[in-house]
């Protein structure tokens, strides 16, 4: 399995939906036992994250049967979105012993 910079992806797609990259690491940190999600001071329920990747889901979806000019952005920007909160979502179950 390819090695990742968890904290490099979440500043890379911060950039590109246009907002400031995240610096300060140590106040920001995923809860495994609960998943839950501390960033910048504000939490995120696992109840949020599920629904945001159903969000982010199907807006790709969209994306891919638009005509736009950007949709292939879009699909993109999407596909990151998904793979970072499914990420840590897996990284939950491994981390309570449920593999898959």
């Amino acid at each position: 399995m390819a090695s990742y910079n968890r904290a490099d992806t979440i500043n890379s797609l911060a950039m590109a939906m246009g907002v400031k990259p995240v610096l300060d690491y140590k106040k920001n940190k995923y809860n495994t036992a609960t998943g839950t999600i501390y960033c910048n001071g504000t939490q995120y329920s696992p109840e949020l994250l599920s629904q945001a990747i159903a969000y982010f889901e199907t807006m790709r979806s969209k994306a891919r049967s638009s005509l736009a000019a950007n949709s292939e952005m879009i699909v993109a920007y999407c596909e990151v979105a998904v793979s970072a909160l499914k990420e840590l979502q897996d990284k939950r179950v491994e981390e309570m012993g449920n593999t898959k």
